[in-house]
């Protein structure tokens, strides 16, 4: 039998093989409870677990830091949500007067995103919009892994195998804070495409929202681009705030003073910026 069939196969061009029995992943649902936030969430693939089936998120240094700098009442526009997790965090912390926008590029992650809304219905004030930021709206191209980033002509990705890159639609923060702000916080997490983001949110930061930005020096570097370079963009010296520090020498979850001249040129840092008083 097994003849017949490699024969009958053979005519369409195929062969038949043994393979072994594929690994899969079954989503299952995390219970999460903080001081001021619960929520459920699905865990969606084997790269979410690993991410949040973590124990004292509570605990760690950007969720502290986040709970200070978001208020009661702050409209906030997240751009990069991952999952969702943090999305919901922060629907939490700003309550029912409170509003999140929340903008994901890579279409299977925008999925899920919308399916931990089904999950938790009591999140009215949070909206999640499947599309990719960047400094003019149109189309964008983004690696298919889950943790996507941008790839633009500036990057040493850019000369890689574009073969399985997908184009999703991009808007600019500004476009997003004239239809659906204005926003009081912006949160970003783009992995190397802070620039091209910021550029496109030159409106809603003249007004100096408070900032959370998590900032990939190498990946800057990969596009010729520098920490400097986003501190002029939003106009630094208006700020002050809290950073924690990951680099080679250090990987740290400390909560520190913001410091710009403590950054270093490689590695990553997260900084919650909120406009000097007086």
């Amino acid at each position: 039998m097994k003849q017949l069939v490699q024969k009958f196969l053979g005519k369409f061009g195929y062969s038949l093989r043994r393979t072994s029995a594929l690994k899969t992943f079954a989503p299952f649902i995390r219970d999460f409870n903080f001081p001021e936030a619960s929520f459920r969430m699905w865990i969606a693939n084997a790269d979410a677990k690993t991410w949040y089936e973590q124990e004292q998120w509570a605990k760690f240094g950007e969720f502290r830091a986040l709970r200070k700098l978001v208020k009661k009442g702050d409209q906030v526009l997240e751009i990069g949500s991952h999952h969702g997790f943090t999305a919901m965090l922060l629907s939490k912390f700003v309550g029912p007067e409170g509003r999140v926008l929340s903008v994901e590029a890579h279409p299977q992650n925008a999925m899920i995103d919308h399916a931990q809304l089904g999950l938790n219905r009591s999140f009215s004030n949070l909206k999640f919009i499947h599309a990719a930021c960047s400094d003019v709206p149109g189309t964008v191209k983004i690696f298919p892994s889950h943790n996507s980033n941008v790839v633009n002509e500036n990057s040493n990705a850019a000369n890689q195998e574009t073969t399985d890159l997908i184009e999703v639609p991009a808007v600019t923060g500004d476009m997003l804070d004239k239809e659906h702000g204005p926003f009081d916080v912006v949160k970003i997490d783009v992995e190397g495409y802070e620039m091209e983001v910021l550029k496109g949110c030159g409106n809603l930061l003249s007004r100096a929202p408070k900032l959370a930005l998590e900032i990939h020096m190498d990946w800057l570097g990969w596009r010729g681009q520098s920490m400097a370079d986003i501190f002029k963009l939003i106009d630094v010296k208006r700020y002050d705030g809290e950073m924690i520090l990951r680099h080679e020498h250090v990987n740290t979850d400390t909560v520190q003073a913001f410091d710009p001249s403590a950054i270093p040129k490689n590695g990553q840092a997260n900084v919650f910026l909120e406009r000097k008083r007086g």
